[in-house]
């Protein structure tokens, strides 16, 4: 690799300012696959939370057919 780089740099001047052509692949290289993975499934915790709370409210207090929070809550849950 570095005699392809030696041999690209000594061809095109501009061969060093590669990197910033790079940058948001350089700046993946900084996520953590395992770090990902753990937000996600904190987040999909938290959404089954919140159904487990939505479905304990709506068995409280049941559900009026024109109320229209249980009507967006139930689309966003779905």
């Amino acid at each position: 690799m570095q005699i392809i780089c030696e041999r690209m740099k000594a061809e095109d001047e501009e061969f060093l300012n590669i990197k910033s052509g790079f940058k948001n692949v350089y700046n993946m290289t900084q996520y953590s696959l395992k770090d990902e993975k753990t937000k996600i499934e904190e987040i999909k915790g938290n959404y089954e939370k919140a159904k487990g709370n939505f479905d304990m409210v709506l068995k409280i207090k049941g559900e009026a057919p024109d109320d229209l929070y249980c009507e967006r809550m139930r689309a966003f849950m779905a």
